[in-house]
């Protein structure tokens, strides 16, 4: 959820957001808010959590000012779900209201648009995938393409699951952990069916 999300606020324009590896340094880390943003030289920390139970998903949000150093947001979402891709949006949309972001109208479009309903158990496994990709362990890729295709498979039209499938192939074949001239064709399928 973390990713999904840093990549949702990093298509906000005029904000620079921090890599997911960078952020997970700070999972479970006990620093202070001020203490984290000293040390990213950062103007803003989001901290959250996340709780999915009875086919509802829960969103807490803070947002720290590190220049005022204090607590200048704080939200709760919930919703079925199925919607968790809208959810991620209009929460990236309100962090952009809050920390004063000018968007343009096409800006606020895009955060606005609604994709269809995701298949819980298909966002699960491509989350999953995800999670697997990026620690970068070759023993984990397979097991990551196996997630994503499980989302591909309930939901064939899963983009985010296509583009990280996509993206699982890219570093198998740039690794030689699987022959490039077999790699890179389904790196090109899987980006295509993305789009």
């Amino acid at each position: 959820m973390t990713e999904e999300l840093i990549v949702g606020l990093g298509d906000l324009p005029n904000l620079t957001v921090l890599s997911a590896s960078t952020m997970m340094r700070y999972k479970g880390d006990r620093k202070a808010s001020s203490e984290i943003a000293k040390e990213l030289n950062a103007e803003f920390v989001l901290e959250g959590s996340v709780q999915i139970s009875g086919g509802k998903i829960v969103i807490r949000s803070l947002l720290y000012k590190s220049s005022e150093d204090r607590q200048v947001w704080t939200e709760s979402y919930e919703h079925e779900y199925e919607r968790v891709l809208e959810l991620q949006r209009r929460l990236a949309g309100d962090i952009a209201v809050e920390i004063n972001l000018k968007l343009t109208p096409e800006d606020k479009q895009r955060l606005a648009a609604s994709r269809k309903k995701v298949d819980p158990e298909a966002f699960l496994a491509y989350l999953d995938g995800r999670r697997l990709l990026h620690t970068r362990l070759t023993a984990n890729y397979l097991t990551a393409i196996e997630r994503l295709e499980k989302a591909i498979d309930i939901d064939e039209e899963f983009a985010a699951a296509h583009a990280v499938l996509a993206e699982t192939y890219a570093y198998m074949g740039f690794a030689q952990i699987m022959p490039a001239n077999e790699a890179f064709p389904i790196v090109k399928k899987e980006a295509q069916r993305a789009l």
